[in-house]
């Protein structure tokens, strides 16, 4: 890692756009890597990407550093739900390289999919995280996410939600 700190003034944070694939590549391996996974390959995930990117209603959101690139990034998707009669986000992805953890990129991040969220007329937010996954609860409820049952009574999720 060099001695490179983002701050306020270098570190960007801005909804992705198809030249950008490279960029999210790099960092959907590495969250593919942290996942113990090797699937899908990076010819599969490319393509991934620019389908997504090309839809209506995923977003991509990345924390671009003026001189390290692409640091991290949260995939967002939005749908009409039934209960809430009206669109709700779902954030999807969040992930950090590692070498750039706790600087607050997570944060600003997430804040940054919440005020989109609300640009686009959402009634709530939600998300899932593994229950052993302390960091990410933690940011969670700083930023005014609560949990409150497993979405399935098999599983070991954890489901967040914020009323918008």
């Amino acid at each position: 890692m060099d001695n490179y700190q983002p701050n306020r003034n270098t570190l960007e944070i801005r909804q992705a756009c198809l030249s950008d694939v490279d960029g999210l590549l790099s960092l959907v391996a590495g969250f593919r890597e942290v996942l113990g996974r090797g699937d899908p390959k990076d010819e599969t995930l490319i393509a991934s990407l620019k389908k997504l990117l090309a839809s209506d209603d995923t977003e991509f959101f990345l924390a671009v550093g003026e001189a390290s690139g692409c640091l991290g990034y949260i995939q967002q998707r939005y749908r009409h739900s039934i209960w809430l009669s009206g669109l709700e986000a779902t954030l999807e992805d969040l992930y950090v390289s590692p070498d750039r953890r706790t600087m607050g990129i997570g944060t600003r991040l997430v804040q940054f999919a919440v005020k989109r969220a609300r640009e686009n007329g959402c009634k709530a937010i939600k998300l899932d995280t593994n229950e052993s996954n302390r960091a990410a609860i933690s940011l969670y409820r700083r930023l005014g996410f609560s949990s409150g049952n497993s979405l399935f009574s098999s599983s070991r999720q954890l489901l967040f939600e914020k009323s918008l």
